[in-house]
């Protein structure tokens, strides 16, 4: 046991150096955010939008919506951050994937658990995911009155998580780093694109993108006093789908060897 945990933390140290690496990526946290979030905010009308908040205010046979009326500058602000957070996870975890592919399986090769190897990239996701999401929702509401600023970056954060498994799937899969990153700019703009209450209308099938549940918990958190259960549960369930891919892909195409004496 005491051999695992020396294990876990060498791999989580060994993943975090590959992120620390990145400094294009350090670099777009810090201001790619905040100049996407004060460009929508100056560039996009506060013309009043009508769309459908799915978790709220529904009959009582579980199917819960309600129409709501909110700022366009607001709803563009809560899109953009998305985005933004969406895209720098998602590069993150695929980059450090792809950095440490063949670094794993040496280790492996030596008897390093590959039990320590998934659980690393699964601790640097959430702690990615946790810097980045609060940056931008400190910044979100800051920049006017957020109804719920805890829900707001747990929304966010879910978003940060979402992407950031996929990162993790689409490292493990892809062979080249560029169909990655062109996987992953496609993924958020057609998500986030579809979802936008200022450019898509409501159709069928939308529940069923990955960012609906942290969409719509941060309209919720933006706008009412609610918490929607549902959107909740959809992002969790995007989370291990995408994370347990994966780390299930890593895992399938390594062996497993004893220590060596």
């Amino acid at each position: 046991m005491r051999r695992w945990v020396r294990a876990l933390g060498t791999a989580c140290r060994l993943t975090l150096t590959g992120v620390g690496r990145d400094r294009l990526a350090l670099c777009m946290v810090v201001l790619f955010i905040p100049a996407w979030i004060w460009a929508v905010r100056w560039v996009v009308r506060e013309a009043e939008v009508r769309f459908r908040l799915y978790g709220l205010h529904g009959p009582a046979d579980g199917v819960a919506s309600g129409d709501f009326t909110a700022n366009g500058n607001h709803i563009g602000q809560i899109v953009g951050a998305l985005n933004a957070v969406t895209l720098i996870t998602g590069f993150i975890m695929l980059m450090v994937t792809f950095a440490t592919t063949e670094l794993d399986r040496r280790l492996i090769l030596c008897g390093f658990p590959r039990t320590a190897l998934m659980l690393a990239k699964t601790t640097v996701l959430l702690l990615v995911a946790a810097v980045v999401a609060g940056y931008a929702a400190w910044l979100l509401c800051g920049s006017w009155a957020v109804r719920q600023e805890g829900l707001l970056t747990v929304a966010v954060f879910m978003a940060a998580l979402v992407y950031g498994g996929a990162g993790i799937m689409l490292g493990s899969v892809l062979r080249r780093e560029l169909e990655g990153v062109l996987v992953v700019i496609m993924m958020s703009l057609v998500d986030l694109g579809l979802q936008n209450p200022i450019m898509a209308r409501e159709v069928d099938g939308i529940p069923l993108l990955p960012l609906f549940g942290p969409m719509q918990a941060a309209f919720a958190a933006a706008f009412t006093d609610e918490v929607p259960w549902r959107p909740v549960t959809h992002g969790i369930l995007w989370l291990l789908a995408t994370t347990s891919l994966g780390l299930g892909v890593v895992y399938a195409r390594t062996r497993g060897y004893p220590r060596p004496t």
